[in-house]
């Protein structure tokens, strides 16, 4: 069973519960907002959306939702009337995306496929990206494409259901991992400004936040510890490498591969241990 950050997961309540009102799904732990369609609680990451028809945007066809962001609507008339920022419940949603970790879904008796009364629990999500369009009014919003996390973890519609053909098909799945600590990852993320600490590349992403990934020099799989001695911020390219042996890590701060070859560039706040290099050579 995987484990998550706290308060990601299921929380104790079984999938298909059904509350009576906003104030009793909060008070389950479930979705403490009692307006906000995102739950985040302060976390980098979202741990809950519901769905109750407040954006028109959205596309739910249980197996697969296309999720509108926050912001942006009069709540006068519903329209969209600014673009959408990247910002709270959408900043959660957008890591939830990066990270993997799932989102729980909740839906209204205001949807097509929600309960007759109140608000149901219907599981675990996970989002499988995250991008910026025109809303049906114009203004700009953000958008998620969401999916099941398996087929054990959310309520099942009681008869087939013709999905798009953007969605992709779900499959059951067994998955083990060991747990990262991301608090930690993230930290030596912003020290590095998701830059590559070998070839000081920095991916830009939407609205300018950066893309790097935390890679471990003696592998958690080969009894690395989870520790910031062990970990590199590097780009994609660079930790594929990494991982597979196509370059080396020198304890005079220098490194190699076939095609190129430099120096490691080291914050003043974080060192790498000859240990985990040792180990890597």
């Amino acid at each position: 069973m995987d484990t998550w950050p706290e308060g990601i997961g299921h929380m104790g309540v079984e999938i298909g519960a059904v509350f009576a009102s906003r104030k009793e799904l909060g008070e389950s732990g479930l979705h403490k907002q009692q307006q906000a369609g995102i739950f985040r609680a302060g976390s980098e990451f979202a741990h809950s959306i519901v769905l109750s028809g407040g954006y028109k945007d959205d596309e739910d066809y249980h197996g697969f939702i296309l999720y509108t962001g926050d912001g942006g609507r009069d709540p006068d008339s519903g329209r969209q009337v600014s673009d959408q920022e990247l910002i709270r419940g959408n900043l959660g949603l957008y890591n939830s995306w990066n990270s993997g970790f799932p989102v729980r879904v909740v839906r209204g008796h205001q949807v097509e496929k929600g309960p007759t009364s109140g608000y149901r629990y219907d599981g675990l999500y996970t989002v499988i990206d995250a991008f910026k369009e025109p809303s049906i009014d114009g203004p700009l919003i953000w958008r998620f494409r969401m999916v099941p996390l398996s087929l054990d973890d959310v309520t099942q519609p009681k008869e087939s259901e013709d999905l798009p053909r953007t969605a992709p098909k779900i499959v059951r799945t067994t998955v083990q991992r060991r747990v990262r600590n991301t608090a930690m990852i993230s930290a030596l993320k912003s020290l590095y400004n998701d830059t590559c600490q070998l070839c000081n590349l920095r991916i830009n992403l939407q609205e300018g936040r950066g893309y790097s990934e935390g890679a471990h020099v003696q592998p958690l799989s080969q009894g690395g510890p989870d520790v910031r001695e062990n970990i590199l911020i590097l780009c994609p390219n660079h930790h594929v490498m990494l991982d597979k042996g196509a370059l080396l890590l020198r304890n005079d701060g220098t490194w190699s591969s076939e095609d190129e070859s430099g120096e490691i560039y080291f914050h003043r706040k974080h060192r790498i241990s000859d240990e985990f290099i040792m180990f890597h050579q």
